[in-house]
């Protein structure tokens, strides 16, 4: 089995993931620029990630409670 070369950013207000296949860069989330860095609860407790969180604080329309770690 081939290697595999993975790059993962995980920012702070994005989170990007790609591969390099045949020499190209290959990205695994839905654009370059990543998915949303955000989580959020469903109603009935589903952890919601990226743009579906996003959006789901938005119609909440709660005061959000945030929380970070920092190495």
């Amino acid at each position: 089995m081939g290697q595999a070369t993975i790059g993962i950013d995980l920012g702070t207000t994005s989170a990007s993931a790609a591969r390099l296949v045949n020499g190209a860069v290959q990205f695994l989330t839905p654009s370059p620029h990543g998915i949303p860095a955000v989580l959020a609860l469903s109603e009935n407790g589903e952890v919601l990630v990226g743009e579906a969180a996003r959006l789901r604080l938005q119609e909440t329309n709660k005061q959000i409670n945030v929380d970070y770690f920092a190495n």
